[in-house]
């Protein structure tokens, strides 16, 4: 089935968004008979499967862990109904709260200013490499907890979890065997809070309740390889893409240096129109009608949320990069009671690094001649390099010494 299913993989398209187009008009919402699955298009039907759990189930990847009965890839909200889904939710969003968030703020500019220091004496990197990457690490790393010397294991466990795109039985061993570590590692650390709880967020989350239920062993440890995965890997490809679509549009670096107000918009801009999250799975749970077809009870569907930003019905010339255009509800981060947890983390490190880096790396762009070709799986496109340039600056003395 692996092998099949990647026919379906944006990776495979010379032009994916071409493909999405295509789709959209002839065929909004398809059945493949290869992977047995439902492929849907269209904002709407899009949003629908997001928003409808009463008829599109996120426990399709209980099949999964049934026929991996060995794999310790633990239990996760994102995979599960109310009234569990809402209930494990609603105790991290006790932890995990806007107001927590924006309270790093201080520290997010300390870690993106180290990492300038370093790159803008060169006047040539691999912005991935040096900084993309980096940065959202060492703040998710803080914000859980764990210690400067065990960041390196982050790297080896996100790229073997992300590795390949092909069906390769050596990646998936390796991939299975770096979630067993992690899950290792998570419970080691578990262990040691529940000893002495420190100001981190796993001993937080080990306190926090609703209704006198707590968070089992099995489901911290998934949100936090979760929250270790998805967090950082989200915004190290959005900064890594916003780079490019500014270099790929001339005049929108100075845009932004005159109008820094224009920055979150822009942010959101780069979501709509580049993908960062492809999209997502549902198992239909009775018989439905989507578009004009008929999808039956069980069969899954997967929802091209990347597709869905760029449908004209409802968003005006989509295929146009535009930092202004109005305010419009996106789907780059999901939608429903599974809307990505950690999307304002991701907005609020964006936000905070973008303007320093526009500023400390000045006259940047991509290394002409550049081919990026980020690397995609089922759900999320990766961007592992990108050469840039930028005329060297002097720098003073780093801020502080925390990475």
């Amino acid at each position: 089935m692996a092998r099949k299913m990647n026919q379906f993989m944006p990776i495979h398209k010379q032009d994916p968004f071409a493909w999405f187009r295509e789709m959209r008009a002839e065929h909004p919402v398809y059945y493949d008979a290869e992977t047995e699955r439902w492929y849907v298009f269209r904002y709407r039907d899009v949003e629908r499967v997001l928003m409808d759990y009463h008829q599109f189930s996120s426990e399709w990847a209980q099949r999964l862990a049934e026929d991996r009965p060995n794999q310790r890839r633990g239990v996760s909200f994102l995979t599960m109904d109310p009234p569990r889904h809402n209930q494990l939710r609603n105790i991290v969003a006790q932890v995990f709260t806007p107001k927590a968030i924006t309270q790093l703020s201080g520290r997010i500019q300390e870690i993106a200013q180290n990492l300038l220091y370093d790159m803008k004496q060169k006047g040539a990197c691999d912005f991935v490499q040096d900084f993309s990457y980096p940065f959202p690490v060492t703040v998710i790393a803080e914000l859980i907890g764990v210690p400067p010397s065990d960041r390196d294991l982050y790297r080896r466990w996100a790229d073997s979890i992300g590795n390949g795109n092909e069906p390769d039985e050596e990646i998936e061993k390796a991939r299975t065997q770096a979630l067993d570590e992690m899950s290792d590692y998570f419970s080691g650390m578990l262990r040691l809070r529940r000893q002495q709880p420190r100001e981190d967020l796993m001993s937080r989350l080990l306190a926090a309740e609703v209704d006198g239920v707590h968070l089992t062993e099995e489901e911290l440890i998934s949100f936090c390889i979760l929250l270790l995965f998805a967090g950082h890997e989200t915004t190290k490809n959005l900064l890594a893409l916003a780079i490019m679509c500014f270099d790929e549009h001339p005049g929108t670096m100075e845009q932004l240096l005159r109008q820094p107000e224009l920055i979150p918009g822009a942010i959101e801009e780069v979501l709509r129109y580049r993908a960062i999250l492809w999209g997502t799975f549902r198992l239909a749970k009775n018989d439905v009608l989507l578009g004009d077809q008929l999808i039956p009870a069980g069969d899954i569907v997967f929802a091209w949320m990347a597709s869905a930003n760029r449908d004209p019905e409802r968003f005006s010339d989509p295929e146009r990069f535009n930092i202004e255009r109005a305010p419009g509800k996106h789907l780059a981060f999901g939608h429903g009671i599974h809307t990505c947890l950690g999307a304002p983390l991701t907005r609020l490190e964006s936000a905070i690094a973008l303007p320093m880096i526009l500023e400390q790396l000045p006259n940047l762009h991509v290394v002409p001649g550049t081919v990026t070709e980020p690397t995609t799986l089922t759900f999320l496109r990766r961007v592992n390099h990108l050469p840039i340039i930028f005329t060297p600056t002097a720098s003073v003395h780093a801020v502080s010494s925390g990475i």
